[in-house]
């Protein structure tokens, strides 16, 4: 027998002992069928209900694939024969020593007892990690996210009036933390108050109108409310967002139900099936590959970015350095450790590292970007020009509709006075996508070198339309109009 199915097996009802059911009367059991068809369905709803509450504790993730299973990182400065167990001793001692370090360094903030609480969070130690978080907030009452933190660990055992008046103190402190209202909301759903609920989605919506999470516990409140009209309009938003959003499904296939749609009932409820196995399919090989080692490794890499952050404070290069490349050897996939360093050799003017970063980049993430974009200006700035135009050619390639690609493709022939005529066509796109001031003013240049005057003037004549304080524009246009005039 698995652990824990003895807990979870059925019990008689009180009061209904073998000899008793072995002496019920024949004739009722044409009622004992009807009884265990109502139990049947009663369970079948039960898991329904159960299958949504529990994504009312998990914000959707959008437009994102499955888990991609992953090995565990190697640890950089790991001995050889160490065995899996000793290694995450290493890394979590190196935890520790690290935010000694940074305690030391920096005694009068309050971001290593957040950061320690982090770590101890990341342990199980919840009690711990609250004390943490808490003594933070007194030396710095402002810290929003901290106050986020603190919420989320009250939510996750219950303590829904607590986890609501921590977040109202969140957003005293920022009035626009992202997916704090919605927060709210879900407190308030466990305690039944759904009107209230509604009201803390809709304020979130008004600063994130396309976050499907919202619309998910929308369409919930209202299905809670019995207005299955707006719960279906609700969760039709959700996949219309998200076109791959489990439970909206099938809370579809509920108010459908209730409305009976029967037909479009079955259609959600068989969607809701074929998604609900491929989650479950993905999760479980992402279990599989997932281990403390793995866990530890990503979890120091993290705490080696927030220390970067710190020493970026004091402008301490080395320590910057120093602690990126050891996140990015400990998370070596993880693109956004991999950008943060190129940001600081572009600072510093360190250009062939920078270049030879974003190519790694390029690797572990094809379809970045801002990798391109950034190799793009890197290459320009280091004098490499076509690679500069292969960079920003793959981004328009990634990117069709995004104007940084055209723009920054066009700005390269303007800089090296090359392929004018494809310069033209291409800020002609980019004010297509983008109708700025500046790229209208680049339109302009454009069209003048091509030999366009006129054209050079409209878009001249636009750009200081749009931006009537920027004087450049004004100089250009008429030094173009005296110039034409001269003629």
């Amino acid at each position: 027998m698995a652990k824990g199915s003895k807990s979870r097996r059925k019990r008689p009802r009180a009061g209904m002992t073998a000899s008793a059911r072995s002496a019920a009367a024949p004739g009722r059991g044409k009622w004992v069928l009807v009884a265990v068809a109502v139990v049947v369905a009663g369970i079948a709803v039960y898991f329904g209900v159960r299958i949504l509450l529990s994504e009312e504790t998990q914000e959707p993730a959008v437009a994102s694939p499955a888990p991609r299973p992953r090995e565990a990182p190697p640890e950089p400065n790991s001995k050889r024969g160490l065995t899996t167990e000793e290694e995450v001793v290493d890394l979590k001692k190196q935890e520790l020593q690290l935010i000694e370090q940074l305690k030391k360094d920096f005694p009068d903030s309050e971001q290593p007892l957040v950061l320690m609480g982090d770590v101890q969070r990341r342990r199980g130690n919840i009690e711990e990690a609250r004390r943490l978080w808490q003594e933070s907030i007194r030396m710095n009452p402002k810290r929003a996210d901290v106050y986020d933190k603190l919420a989320q660990s009250a939510f996750e055992v219950d303590q829904f009036e607590e986890a609501i008046s921590l977040w109202r103190s969140a957003l005293e402190t920022d009035a626009a933390l992202p997916g704090t209202h919605d927060n709210i909301a879900r407190a308030l759903m466990r305690l039944g108050r759904y009107e209230e609920s509604i009201a803390e989605i809709e304020k979130d919506l008004r600063l994130r109108p396309d976050v499907p999470l919202s619309r998910f516990l929308l369409g919930r409140a209202y299905q809670h409310l019995q207005d299955y009209e707006k719960a279906r309009r609700n969760y039709e938003k959700v996949i219309e967002l998200e076109p791959d959003h489990v439970n909206a499904y099938y809370g579809l296939y509920n108010v459908c139900a209730r409305l009976r749609e029967t037909e479009a009932a079955k259609r959600y409820l068989a969607e809701f099936k074929r998604l609900d196995t491929e989650r479950q399919e993905a999760i479980h090989r992402y279990d599989r590959t997932e281990n403390d080692l793995a866990i530890f490794s990503r979890g120091l890499a993290r705490l080696c970015v927030e220390a970067h952050e710190l020493y970026r404070t004091r402008g301490n290069g080395p320590k910057i350095e120093e602690m990126l490349k050891k996140a990015i050897a400990l998370d070596p996939e993880n693109a956004s450790h991999m950008e943060k360093l190129v940001a600081f050799y572009t600072a510093t003017n360190r250009l062939p590292e920078a270049i030879a970063l974003c190519r790694r980049i390029e690797q572990v993430d094809p379809e970045n970007l801002a990798c391109q974009l950034n190799l793009g200006r890197l290459s320009m700035r280091a004098g490499r020009f076509e690679e500069a135009e292969k960079a920003f050619l793959r981004a328009i390639t990634l990117a069709p509709n995004h104007s940084s690609g055209y723009q920054e493709l066009a700005r390269l022939y303007r800089q090296t006075k090359t392929k004018l005529p494809q310069a033209r066509d291409l800020a002609q796109k980019v004010v297509e996508l983008d109708p700025t001031a500046e790229n209208y003013f680049v339109l302009g240049w454009a069209c003048d070198v091509n030999g366009d005057p006129a054209g050079a003037l409209a878009a001249l004549q636009r750009a200081m339309q749009l931006d009537p304080e920027n004087s450049r524009y004004g100089r250009a246009y008429r030094a173009l109009e005296k110039r034409e005039d001269s003629k």
